[in-house]
């Protein structure tokens, strides 16, 4: 097993640098499984030990059925690997809070920012934001997406990719509570109403309203991600009964 693994890390390290060199063209697929095979002389078991490697550190995009694609190194890929790993790390209610709280830092800090430097092209870009968000109050699913799109604007007006990467990490992370949550068009309302302060107070260059707004608008947010734990402890213990007694019947 360890010459599989010695043979495979060596076969990623050629791959890889091909793709570093641009030899292997970022969006182009891999070579096939054969090809690989004839190229280096060995087994299929040390190729796809490779081809998993090198998806692991974020050189390709795998989907099943698929050849792999190439995916040349940037800072969406590097956070890929995080955003991965880090999943297995949120399954409880106090890891995704040390998750949030990097969120809150981040946002009010952001808004601070935003209401003390944002150019024209950013005040309309949150309007038009904000706009998007209202007309799906009514419309959870499609309520979602454009809360999305109003904080993407904020990490957006920095001019820095990593920042927007850091974005769409929280959202993986969080997607999943989110779609937990019960359709709530109170709670809708809510989350636009203080989007719009959030909005006024950039508009009005008053960064300690921004940042305390923004703080406020996040706490409410993780109430409503915590409530999830809540919902799903609340179906097991239903799940478990309906079990027991099924069993109880069965007897």
């Amino acid at each position: 097993m360890e010459k599989v693994e010695r043979a495979a890390i060596k076969v990623a390290q050629t791959l890889e640098s091909e793709i570093l060199s641009g030899a292997l063209s970022d969006g182009s697929n891999l070579p096939t499984e054969r090809q690989l095979l004839d190229r280096f002389c060995t087994s299929r078991t040390v190729i796809r030990e490779a081809i998993a490697l090198l998806d692991s550190r974020g050189y390709l995009i795998t989907k099943p059925r698929h050849r792999p694609i190439v995916r040349r190194p940037g800072f969406d890929s590097a956070f890929s690997v995080v955003r991965n790993a880090a999943s297995q790390l949120l399954t409880d209610a106090q890891g995704l809070r040390n998750l949030f709280e990097t969120r809150i830092f981040m946002e009010k800090a952001l808004v601070r920012h935003l209401a003390l430097h944002a150019r024209r092209d950013d005040i309309v870009q949150l309007k038009a934001a904000l706009e998007a968000n209202k007309q799906c109050i009514d419309n959870s699913e499609a309520f979602y997406q454009t809360d999305i799109a109003f904080h993407r604007v904020l990490y957006r007006a920095m001019n820095n990719p990593i920042y927007v990467s850091i974005h769409e990490t929280y959202i993986l992370w969080l997607k999943q509570r989110w779609q937990q949550m019960p359709d709530c068009q109170q709670r809708n309302q809510r989350n636009y109403d203080e989007h719009t302060l959030i909005y006024q107070a950039i508009l009005e260059r008053d960064a300690e309203q921004a940042e305390k707004i923004m703080g406020q608008h996040l706490e409410n947010s993780w109430q409503d991600v915590k409530m999830t734990f809540e919902l799903i402890r609340q179906e097991t213990k239903i799940s478990e009964a309906a079990t027991g007694e099924a069993s109880l019947l069965i007897d």
